[in-house]
């Protein structure tokens, strides 16, 4: 019972990290929207290449199933739904 518990934990911890790093990329998205432009080298590139790398793996195959929005990230607010049914199903 314990190593399920543990399990679980772990599991919380790792969805709740995924949503803030999703979270992380859509504001992203927003400040790029308003006219912010990553820089072209340095650590805030690399930061928001990994943030990039991190979530694209995620967001792809739900953009292949929903349409296109125009100012909203459809495949990051399914993303989060899924998220939010994830923790719900383990009571995180």
């Amino acid at each position: 019972m314990i190593a399920a518990s543990s399990l679980t934990r772990f599991l919380c911890l790792a969805v709740t990290l995924i949503w803030v790093i999703l979270l992380i990329r859509v504001i992203l998205s927003w400040a790029e929207a308003a006219g912010w432009r990553v820089p072209v080298s340095g650590p805030v590139r690399a930061g928001h290449d990994l943030i990039i790398d991190v979530t694209e793996p995620m967001l792809r195959p739900i953009r292949k199933i929903l349409p296109p929005m125009r100012l909203i990230d459809g495949s990051a607010l399914a993303a989060f739904v899924v998220l939010i049914v994830v923790q719900q199903a383990l009571h995180c």
